[in-house]
């Protein structure tokens, strides 16, 4: 069908200035029109569905771009797009097989730097995707870039040798060869896929690229290393205890200068004094050298029976009691000793030893947990105490819920080794220093099997990244992730690194992926803390925001969900999306209730509404939410003004005026007569023919001596109501008028007769 020419020219112009201004539905709104001239016009098309992307729209871009991709199958920029709308719809395999075509026209076109752009995107979805790494190398080939067809190459052998295709890794390997046959990582390769080991760990142990060596001072590469040796050192040095002996031997310090302490009182009332105290736990101190444990705790018990209520001799109990294996004797005494800052890790820790004993590896894992927690903390600000709380009880929460028993105590068994280790304290703040200083990179550190790559990969690809070293910082990032891909801090500092580059999307992409299995893991913290971040590179990302605010309802955090409503609803207001707006305010208010602030939620809510419907001239459903707002919050002085202008607009005067007469009245209760003035003339202005309206203005100023005023206003009163067939309304204003005494009383008198006499 042939439409009119000139329609769409004109409409086509009209697109574009709006897409210039950012008015993407305003756009959209005209490509339609185009479109009715001319259906399967490809550039109409393509203009509707980019319109649609920027109003995260995707499903419907996607069908316009099928649309256009029949009548234009080759179509680079099309395909590209539609591959970035099926990764916003998480269908992934979809997403990259879209960009495989698009990249391959590319590439074929000689486009060859877009083509690099669509296969890294590609990569970002599926590290493992061969033609993508495969076109990559060949690109970068014919662009001279060896150093990164190298990578590609290496990449690929890797991937091949761990799919277990060792014919199809070695090509890999001899074509990197070739390209590079002095390089480090070539050579490395070569020698771990002849002796047939990893080739990804040999990306790992080889010498640092000589542009690190420049730039890393060495003697802070030795401090990495003696860190991780001693973090690694072994939990059986004979010269140290685990927290628990230490724990003890604080104890016994404290105990033997009971005699020496003025401690009245402080540790309960007690029927013994401070010499037959000091007197039994000498007495059980020396049983206690001589192995007469039983006999040793049943003194002590003579101590605390009394009402002597002290940390230190329920510690002391409570080993002994260990000692024999007498578990659950001990546990009480333990748990006594929670409460005492300087008793808690060693009690937490001896907790973890009992439940590891009793085959309890989740009760055990809470106590070894927090003896982390509680050290931790000592070296945390105030502002990421909350935060590190949270991780901690999510690391439990993980293991508990998605782990074998056999898995939970092998990580048991590893948070002993390293709590067991000389001065591990100072261990975790060095720790946390060279991740960077990381709250989450430090509690999933403990979890990681190789502890080692972490520290170095996290501390060299940060120190690269401050110095805008960012292909080496991405290379070290991709070989570490190959290694330990579960630790997603790894992947976190990628998303930087993509940041710093401004290549936003891939900063995004990973960011999303990372907040997804966080989610998944149960940790919704870091999830929130993610979704956050990319916020605010995409504010207008309603995917993103949909979902954090799903994730603070299900922690409960219902106030930040809320305030994210709000921003949300907004945002579909400002792109024209009024009725998603409508709906997500809606939505907002069926979750006051259990906000922290449930009014002030509630009538911020409401107002926005009733606002909304009012300017769409929605008057029927603003009167709704209007009278909710007045019925909740009788003494809203906003609610009450337009609510009374609503019902005016739709000729309910009675209404309109009973709600004016309450706002008036609000306003001389707080001793505002002026404000109840100004609004009355104010709305007598807007409103000139209501005429209860213009009779309470006068009736006003009659109330507050303003004689003057009264008449004019009396009036145009009563000129209003002779208009409108009302003699005997008018015959009462002017006897007003007369009651208050006029300079010229005599001529409103014959008015008076006049009307009285059926002339008017």
């Amino acid at each position: 069908m042939s439409g009119n020419k000139q329609i769409y020219q004109e409409a086509m112009k009209k697109a574009q200035r709006c897409t210039k201004t950012e008015n993407w539905s305003g756009a959209a709104k005209i490509y339609r029109t185009a479109l009715g001239e001319f259906p399967n016009d490809v550039e109409a098309m393509n203009g509707l569905a980019h319109m649609y992307m920027r109003l995260n729209q995707y499903e419907t871009s996607i069908r316009i771009f099928q649309r256009v991709l029949r009548n234009d199958p080759s179509n680079i920029e099309v395909i590209s797009q539609m591959g970035e709308a099926l990764e916003k719809t998480d269908r992934p395999s979809e997403a990259i097989k879209a960009y495989l075509r698009a990249g391959s026209l590319y590439t074929k076109s000689g486009n060859t730097d877009e083509a690099v752009k669509i296969f890294e995107k590609v990569i970002v979805l599926d590290s493992e995707q061969v033609l993508a790494h495969n076109s990559l190398a060949q690109i970068y080939v014919r662009q001279g870039k060896t150093e990164e067809a190298v990578s590609e190459l290496v990449r690929l052998a890797i991937i091949y040798q761990e799919r277990g295709d060792d014919d199809k890794s070695g090509q890999q390997i001899r074509g990197a060869s070739q390209l590079a046959p002095g390089d480090r990582r070539v050579k490395a390769a070569f020698k771990a896929w002849d002796n047939g080991v990893s080739i990804a760990a040999s990306q790992m142990n080889i010498a640092h690229l000589s542009v690190i060596e420049e730039e890393i001072n060495p003697a802070e590469e030795e401090g990495l290393n003696d860190l991780w040796d001693e973090l690694t050192a072994s939990a059986l040095e004979d010269d140290y205890g685990n927290p628990r002996e230490e724990t003890v031997q604080v104890a016994l310090g404290e105990l033997a200068n009971i005699l020496f302490e003025d401690d009245e009182g402080n540790y309960g009332e007690t029927s013994m004094n401070k010499f037959q105290i000091g007197t039994l736990v000498s007495q059980a101190l020396d049983m206690q050298t001589q192995g007469q444990n039983d006999e040793s705790i049943a003194v002590l018990n003579q101590i605390i029976d009394s009402g002597y209520k002290r940390p230190a001799i329920s510690f002391v109990v409570a080993n002994l009691h260990i000692s024999q294996k007498h578990y659950d004797e001990s546990e009480p005494f333990l748990t006594l000793c929670l409460q005492d800052e300087r008793y808690a890790v060693g009690a937490h820790f001896a907790l973890g030893e009992i439940f590891q004993a009793k085959g309890e590896p989740e009760l055990a894992l809470q106590h070894f947990v927090n003896v982390l927690r509680v050290i931790d903390l000592k070296n945390t600000t105030n502002e990421n105490a909350d935060e590190l709380m949270q991780l901690y009880d999510s690391l439990v929460s993980r293991y508990i819920k998605e782990s074998d028993s056999k898995e939970t105590m092998s990580f048991v068994q590893s948070l002993i080794n390293f709590l067991s280790s000389q001065d591990c304290e100072r261990k975790i703040a060095e720790a946390r220093d060279r991740l960077g200083g990381s709250v989450t990179a430090l509690v999933e550190f403990f979890e990681v099997p190789k502890s080692e790559i972490v520290l170095s990969s996290m501390y060299e690809t940060g120190t690269l990244l401050k110095r805008n070293m960012f292909v080496t910082a991405t290379e070290k990032c991709f070989i570490a992730i190959q290694e330990i891909p579960a630790y997603l801090p790894l992947h976190m500092r990628l998303a930087e690194i993509y940041m710093a580059q401004d290549n936003i999307e891939d900063c995004i992409g990973k960011y999303m992926v990372v907040a997804k299995v966080y989610n998944i893991r149960g940790n919704l913290t870091q999830s929130i803390s993610i979704y956050q971040k990319v916020l605010e590179i995409s504010p207008m990302d309603f995917t993103v925001r949909k979902n954090l605010i799903d994730l603070h309802l299900r922690q409960g955090g219902v106030d930040s969900a809320l305030n994210q409503f709000k921003i949300l609803a907004e945002g579909y207001y400002q792109s024209a999306q009024v009725e998603r707006s409508i709906q997500k305010y809606k939505s907002a208010l069926k979750h006051t209730d259990k906000s922290t602030e449930p009014r002030k939620w509630r009538r911020e809510i409401l107002h926005r509404l009733g606002d909304i419907y009012n300017q769409r001239i929605e008057w029927e459903s603003a009167i709704i939410v209007y009278e909710e707002l007045v019925q909740d919050f009788p003494k809203d002085d906003k609610a009450l003004l337009n609510l009374s202008e609503l019902y005016f607009k739709l000729g309910n005067s009675t209404h309109g005026i009973n709600t004016l007469n309450q706002l008036i009245t609000l306003y001389i209760k707080q001793n505002n007569k002026k404000g109840a003035l100004e609004i009355l003339q104010q709305q007598a202005e807007m409103m000139p023919q209501e005429i209860a309206l213009q009779e309470k203005l006068g009736l006003f100023y009659e109330e507050m001596g303003m004689k003057k005023e009264a008449i004019a206003q009396y009036d145009i009163l009563g000129e209003l109501q002779l208009d409108a067939g009302l003699p005997d309304d008018a015959a009462l204003t002017i006897q007003r008028i007369i009651d208050i005494k006029p300079g010229d009383v005599s001529s409103y008198k014959v008015l008076l007769d006049q009307i009285m006499g059926g002339i008017y």
